[in-house]
């Protein structure tokens, strides 16, 4: 169960104005069928974190000293927050079809878009990271995508309600902060050899 609360908190702090978000504003305004995107949503999500999962499993048995583990998952945090701070900000330009019309083409289009964008992400290095660290896929595997839905789906549903009070450049910030903390956490548990994290 620890590996699953941790996939669901970090993953849910990668997404915090993440390019899925903006594409979750994008979407919505376009297609305004929150259901079918919420479905495409979890469809792309479980396909991109199954395999970064299956990824950091192999990693973390192929690596089998825990404290290597323990410093490459603290690193790749601290890493993550720093390029989130760093990160410009851009609009989000994905192409997507203005002539898909169907619940199923909307569906299909949108969970490919989703998947895609997920390929090389943060929440993808996180995913690897904490299945190196704790070797459990399904747990963090549902973990992650509970985390993702934590996160988009309200802006699906009420995107423009929710950029009037907070920005997401200030959402960027939190999350990139947030990361770092982690990271550090991470290494000072292991240097003081704690097992609760």
């Amino acid at each position: 169960m620890e590996a699953f609360f941790y996939s669901v908190g970090t993953i849910a702090l990668a997404e915090l104005g993440d390019k899925t978000q903006l594409l979750c504003f994008l979407l919505a305004s376009h297609y305004r069928k929150p259901f079918i995107l919420t479905l495409a949503l979890i469809v792309g999500s479980l396909i991109s974190h199954f395999l970064a999962s299956l990824i950091g499993s192999k990693l973390g048995e192929f690596i089998s000293n825990e404290l290597i583990v323990n410093y490459i998952a603290a690193i790749i945090f601290v890493a993550m927050g720093i390029l989130v701070l760093l990160e410009k900000d851009e609009e989000d330009k994905q192409n997507i079809n203005n002539t898909t019309k169907s619940t199923f083409g909307i569906f299909l289009s949108a969970s490919i878009i989703f998947t895609l964008s997920e390929i090389g992400d943060k929440t993808m290095l996180a995913t690897m990271a904490l299945s190196a660290k704790y070797n459990e896929i399904l747990s963090i595997v549902i973990g992650s995508v509970i985390g993702m839905m934590i996160v988009n789906v309200p802006v699906i549903y009420a995107g423009d309600f929710i950029t009037k009070y907070i920005s997401i450049n200030t959402i960027k910030k939190f999350s990139g902060i947030s990361f770092i903390i982690i990271g550090i956490i991470i290494t000072a548990f292991t240097l003081f050899n704690l097992k609760s994290i």
